[in-house]
Formats: structure tokens, sequence, C-alpha cells
């Protein structure tokens, strides 16, 4: 059986928007506002002591609320639109960097090379491919050889992945 609010209640929490984009237009700029009064009084960046371009960075990743990983790339949860308590605890957990400073710790953070359970590489191969292109050979050959993307072989010659291997 479904339990439903007494109608007083559900008239004091409707949606203050009969329209959804004005709605969501009013929460975009709420959530802004609520970070921006964060990052004002948490910053400058902990690193380079600049105020530009803020972001938000997790002490430790692996501390980070489950709703809000991945959520860069989906747009979803955001927590400056979680109560003030939860939003509170969740930010205890973060400094404020810039985003050069931010992106220099994620990439060092980051598990690289064999570290990384999905490589198709090693070290070894990654030295082998620099070493055989350099003297001539396809990298289409070499990709069909170690079993991978010519893209990736090509990454590899580039110096775009695989970065702390020596050449």
């Amino acid at each position: 059986m479904r339990v439903r609010s007494p109608p007083e209640l559900r008239e004091r929490t409707k949606v203050p928007y009969k329209d959804k984009e004005k709605q969501r237009e009013y929460q975009r700029k709420w959530m802004a506002k609520r970070r921006g009064e964060w990052i004002q009084k948490n910053g400058p960046c902990v690193d380079c002591a600049s105020w530009e371009d803020l972001e938000i960075d997790h002490i430790d990743p692996s501390s980070k609320d489950a709703r809000l990983k991945g959520e860069h790339r989906r747009g979803t949860s955001s927590v400056f639109s979680w109560s003030s308590e939860r939003r509170e605890v969740e930010l205890a957990k973060c400094i404020v960097r810039c985003c050069e400073c931010h992106k220099n710790k994620s990439r060092s953070e980051a598990m690289r090379g064999e570290e990384n359970g999905m490589s198709l590489l090693t070290e070894e191969r990654v030295r082998e491919i620099r070493s055989r292109t350099s003297e001539g050979e396809r990298q289409i050959d070499l990709a069909e050889e170690y079993g991978v993307a010519k893209q990736t072989v090509n990454a590899v010659v580039r110096g775009h992945t695989w970065l702390h291997v020596n050449w």
C-alpha cells in the first residue's frame, strides 16, 4: 500500500515553476551560486595560489561519494544540490585547485602503464615499438603483431601515452 503525504504538505513541497526549463535554469543558478561561495571561502588554489579557473578536488579520490563518480561525464549529481549537512560532509574531503594543478595531480595519481589492468602493452613492448618504428617499421604492422589498434601504436610513438617509459 502506498502512503501519500497530506495535501497541505504536498502544497508546500511543490516545485516553484510549472515550466521545467525555467526550473532547471533556476536550479543551475543556485547550484552555481553555492559552488562559487564555497570556492570563494576555500580558495585560492592550494598549489599555485591562483584564483583563475578554480575547481573542487577530493584530497583522497577513494573517499569520493559514489554518487559523484563519473559526474563530469554524465552531468548528473552535483554536491551543491544536496542538503547542507550531506554537502558539508562531502566538501570537508575537498580542497580548491586551479584546473591545471588539478590535472597535474590527477595525472600523477592515475595508474599508468602496466599498473593499469586494462593495458595490453608492457614497458618492454613500448620500448620495442618505439625502437622498431624509428628503424622504419610500419605502425600498422606493429599494431597487428602486438594485438592493439594502430592509433595505440601511434600514440606510443608520438609520446602521447606511456610518457613514463624512457625512449
